[in-house]
């Protein structure tokens, strides 16, 4: 899970350092599935700016979820998606993907 500061000024911009620091530091890291959780959810000023995190992410294969530590908002689908990746990569390393 990559959680995400939705709220800066551009979150894009943020997002794509961090992928290129990921892979600057471990190339196998960054190409493991992820999850990315735009946090700050309640705290948006510009509702624009998650969204284009969110176009982002589909964009390029991601899975994005928005969420807020301070409402719990989002967390519950967050959880949700964990729980069914994991599942998914447990199976396919046990070889009974389903």
């Amino acid at each position: 899970v990559d959680l995400s500061d939705a709220g800066g000024q551009d979150p894009v911009r943020d997002f794509r350092v961090v992928e290129r620091e990921l892979a600057s530091f471990s190339p196998a890291l960054a190409s493991k599935p992820r999850i990315v959780a735009g946090a700050k959810r309640d705290a948006m000023q510009d509702p624009g700016r998650l969204d284009a995190l969110r176009q982002h992410c589909e964009s390029t294969g991601l899975e994005f979820r928005a969420v807020s530590s301070v409402t719990r908002s989002g967390l519950r689908d967050l959880l949700r998606s964990i729980n069914s990746r994991v599942r998914q990569m447990r199976a396919l390393e046990a070889g009974t993907a389903r």
